[in-house]
């Protein structure tokens, strides 16, 4: 080392074993550089996947959100709608909501959000922003039952718009049909008649809607017609429905 240092009599003989080593040193400085980029590559993909889960966790809440909107908004847009049924002269109306409807496809009966503490009484009509859509049947302090226009069991009093002819429509227990009862062959009924409540039955109200005459099936045989009628209530869709209370009732 001290005859390297002062004479140099080994410098050709490092010079020849650096240019044995440097292919050496590149290689493992090459395996290195490899090594590391692998790793900065598996490092970063990590993090894509785990912000790409973030994302997607982000996504789906922001979807929940929005469709959460959306039903309020639409939920608000039939509210207004509600807010339009004008009550007819002497009569008040409470806004209720749905909140239970009965799993017996037999009964046609829902439970609603309103019961004696806001004055609903058994027989108050309930209807929507098109129609009438049954009546209270039972209440309670904070609920009330009502009994659906298709019950089988549920009639209502009506007459027919264009020329007064009275009858009955009765429920049949179809979701979206109801049955004019008691109205001869010889009388003047046609598809698209509009039936409103006649007010004759002392419950309902007279003028507001009950549906609108869909078919009619004459029979000879028969002293009656089979009338088929759609209801104008939406009684299978929407929560927020309308009590119609007479303001002489407490």
């Amino acid at each position: 080392m001290i005859a390297d240092h002062h004479y140099h009599r080994v410098d050709k003989l490092r010079a020849y074993l650096s240019q044995i080593v440097s292919p050496l040193q590149k290689g493992v400085d090459g395996v290195m550089q490899t090594g590391t980029a692998v790793y900065q590559s598996v490092i970063t993909h990590q993090k894509l996947v785990q912000e790409n889960e973030l994302l997607k966790k982000e996504q789906f809440i922001q979807s929940a959100k929005l469709q959460k909107l959306m039903s309020l908004e639409a939920e608000n847009i039939r509210l207004r709608a509600l807010l339009k049924s004008s009550p007819r002269v002497g009569e008040n109306l409470l806004v209720a909501e749905i909140i239970r409807v009965d799993s017996d496809p037999l009964n046609h009966r829902v439970l609603l959000n309103k019961g004696t503490r806001e004055g609903v009484y058994i027989g108050q009509p309930v209807i929507d922003e098109e129609g009438i859509m049954g009546e209270v049947t039972e209440v309670f302090p904070k609920t009330c039952r009502i009994i659906l226009l298709t019950d089988a069991n549920h009639g209502v009093p009506i007459e027919n718009v264009r020329n007064g002819v009275r009858g009955v429509v009765m429920g049949n227990g179809k979701q979206k049909t109801l049955s004019l009862k008691h109205v001869a062959n010889t009388v003047d009924i046609k598809e698209g008649d509009l039936l409103v409540t006649s007010g004759l039955d002392g419950r309902y109200p007279s003028g507001y809607p009950v549906g609108t005459i869909s078919q009619v099936l004459h029979d000879a045989s028969e002293p009656f017609p089979v009338v088929q009628v759609t209801p104008s209530a939406h009684l299978e869709r929407g929560r927020q429905v309308l009590l119609v209370q007479k303001a002489s009732n407490p």
